[in-house]
């Protein structure tokens, strides 16, 4: 690959054609060009191209045979200065602006513009003026004055145009920088507060997706004219962009002020039954410039959204601190995808009736050089949100048959495989073609194999997952729900997912052994039900000999937990499918346990 993963995703969502190549051979002055990489936008708008071209110029000559692409590129590469060239492509119908630019370890990049909308505005007013100034019986005198009312006019529209957004009529991204730029130089200059405060509308792609596009614009609409509401001469709303507003505050007087009218802006919201989050930031109390004082704000946004949306949040030091935590983290994330750097341990799960193994769960564990070990907990958000999860999920997905092959072929081991996948996994179209695959390369019994998947499944595109579901389950998979009870699941739930297997969280054994607990109470009623429904249960979080005979005598299934031994390295677990048992780290209590393979 020419870029990484991040890099190209970036590229590919640039609306500009970036075409990136390298010298194949000199022919006298001219140079010929071999494309390494061309972003999903390059396809789109130049179309014609496949795979099997080889060169450049053979590509690049269906778009436009009156551009002497090889003599610009040369020149461009040569001379290690930008050439530049606009024409009009026949084939394609739009005018293009196309440059060469020559970078470091003899590249190429070709970047190519459609700047049609221009050309068109431009000869539009040309054909306007002519028509008017040469229109009969308008003399001199008149030509001049209705040039005049021309120029002004267009320039009206342009500034309309350029500093509006069209459907909301909010001021929009350009007229923001402006007047930021002034603000923040005049507050420096007279020592007075500014208010940014930031909203994204929440889940407007659902909105357009289950609505259409004008019920998303209606909702847009209505969010620019709660903002108008509070629109004063030093209070003024913006458009910034897709489902994002601004309102800045200007000589606002006081942090608390900020906060009032943040806090009147989300109630008016609320009161329209519009859901957004928001964030707000204030110079120079949290920022020192106009770049922090949005950044700041986008951070508090994002806390919102990271805590359920609908909501305001204010910025404060520890979000900067969490910010850069997180980009590290997530910088040393890509890194140690790039360098393999994961580790699968695996915990045994034991059959209560039986008081054998059932099987072992594998958990992912990564070690950095610099931080040391570094909880799932902490990096899988991350992976989540930067789609890393996909390839750190395919790498888990094949270890662990890989494992299951080996071990079923030393040791005779039959139990199950669970393995942990997120809903960004599920999501990708390829994963049930990617689990097909691995069972068939592996030649590995599908029963073995069991899919956990968390109640983060229920929170987006949940109909489509759960499809993905039926579809594992119909292969021979199991499919486990894990940390039941702690978050989006219901009794609903468990009638339209195809489970196998139900795991009870840790907090709902915790306090087993005391006779009323309501933890006991619950859990009682939940593995009752579940029994009734043909699906298994596992309890979590085992750590005692009362816990263990407390969930015997509710016909609980499985047990995992310290008291059936912790997570173990792939020799431990091979040292323990050979016989020997001592590896196991249990409590000390654990002496009910016995490990029959």
């Amino acid at each position: 690959m020419f870029t990484s993963q991040a890099i190209q995703e970036f590229m590919d969502a640039i609306p500009v054609s970036l075409i990136v190549t390298v010298p194949e051979e000199k022919i006298q002055r001219d140079v010929y060009f071999k494309i390494l990489y061309m972003n999903t936008f390059s396809t789109s708008l130049l179309g014609g191209y496949k795979e099997s071209d080889s060169s450049l110029f053979h590509m690049l000559e269906k778009v436009d045979t009156d551009v002497d692409w090889m003599k610009f590129g040369s020149s461009a590469f040569q001379s290690r200065e930008p050439v530049s060239v606009g024409c009009f492509s026949e084939r394609l119908a739009k005018w293009l602006s196309i440059t060469f630019c020559y970078f470091e370890k003899n590249y190429l990049l070709v970047t190519v513009t459609d700047i049609t909308t221009a050309k068109e505005q431009e000869s539009l007013f040309r054909r306007y003026a002519q028509k008017t100034l040469s229109a009969p019986g308008v003399n001199l005198e008149k030509r001049v004055e209705r040039t005049e009312d021309i120029i002004k006019t267009l320039t009206e529209k342009l500034e309309q145009i350029s500093y509006y957004d069209a459907l909301t009529g909010l001021a929009n991204m350009s007229s923001y920088n402006e007047v930021v730029a002034a603000a923040v130089k005049d507050a420096a200059e007279k020592g007075f507060d500014i208010g940014l405060m930031l909203l994204d509308l929440d889940n407007l792609k659902d909105i357009n997706d289950l609505r259409g596009h004008t019920a998303g614009n209606a909702v847009l609409r209505k969010v620019a004219q709660i903002l108008r509401k509070f629109e004063q001469h030093n209070i003024l709303p913006f458009r910034f962009g897709g489902d994002e507003f601004i309102l800045l505050a200007v000589d606002v007087g006081s942090y608390n002020r900020m906060v009032d009218i943040g806090n009147m802006v989300m109630e008016s919201c609320h009161q329209s039954e519009v859901s957004v989050s928001a964030g707000i930031a204030v110079y120079p109390h949290d920022a020192h410039s106009e770049d922090e004082l949005l950044r700041f704000a986008d951070l508090a946004m994002h806390e919102v959204k990271k805590n359920g949306k609908n909501d305001i949040s204010f910025f404060n030091a520890d979000m900067q601190k969490d910010f850069l935590k997180r980009l590290s983290l997530e910088t040393k994330l890509s890194i140690a995808v790039l360098n393999g750097s994961f580790q699968l341990y695996f915990q045994p799960q034991i059959d209560l009736h039986k008081n054998c193994l059932r099987g072992f769960e594998a958990l992912i564990r990564w070690h950095d050089p610099e931080i040391g070990w570094i909880s799932p907990a902490d990096f899988i958000p991350v992976a989540e949100e930067t789609k890393l999860i996909q390839t750190i999920g395919l790498w888990v997905l094949e270890n662990c048959i890989a494992t299951w092959k080996d071990w079923h072929a030393k040791y005779n081991f039959n139990g199950i495989m669970s393995i942990n996948v997120s809903p960004v996994q599920l999501q990708k179209t390829e994963f049930l073609q990617d689990v097909s695959r691995l069972i068939a390369k592996y030649q590995v019994d599908p029963s073995k194999l069991e899919i956990e998947v968390t109640e983060g499944i229920f929170i987006d595109n949940s109909e489509e997952i759960i499809g993905q579901l039926r579809q594992i389950k119909n292969m021979g998979l199991g499919i486990a729900l894990d940390d039941f009870g702690t978050g989006y699941s219901s009794l609903n739930y468990l009638q339209r997912i195809p489970l196998t297997v139900l795991k009870i969280d840790k907090s709902f054994v915790n306090n087993l052994s005391e006779n009323d607990s309501v933890e006991k109470n619950i859990t009682e009623s939940i593995i009752s039900l579940v029994n009734k429904m043909g699906l298994e249960t596992i309890a979590e979080g085992i750590e005692t000999i009362e816990q263990f005979n407390v969930l015997k005598k509710m016909n609980c299934d499985f047990i995992q937990g310290f008291l059936a031994g912790k997570p173990m390295s792939l020799q431990n677990c091979s040292q323990f499918l050979s016989g020997d048992f001592s590896v196991v780290q249990q409590v000390p209590e654990a002496g009910a346990i016995t490990y029959s393979l």
